[in-house]
């Protein structure tokens, strides 16, 4: 497994990642201040990370929320 790699933040500190797990890539979300517990949202088949985006801004309060993509 590789370190994630950074492929995109916006203004507001939201990062898009990329990691590669033998092979398979994982893109994933980050948002949130990195001092904070660790919360990680898992979606269900079909979904994607998008279907967080109403919940991030109350979620990144208290969390580093990462969200990955099926």
């Amino acid at each position: 497994m590789a370190w994630p790699r950074l492929l995109h933040e916006d203004e507001n500190g939201r990062a898009l990642m990329r990691i590669e797990v033998e092979g398979a890539d994982i893109f994933a979300t980050r948002s949130g201040r990195p001092d904070l517990p660790v919360l990680l949202l898992c979606n269900g088949a079909r979904c994607t990370t998008g279907m967080w985006d109403p919940l991030m801004p109350q979620l990144e309060q208290r969390f580093l929320v990462v969200a990955h993509d099926e």
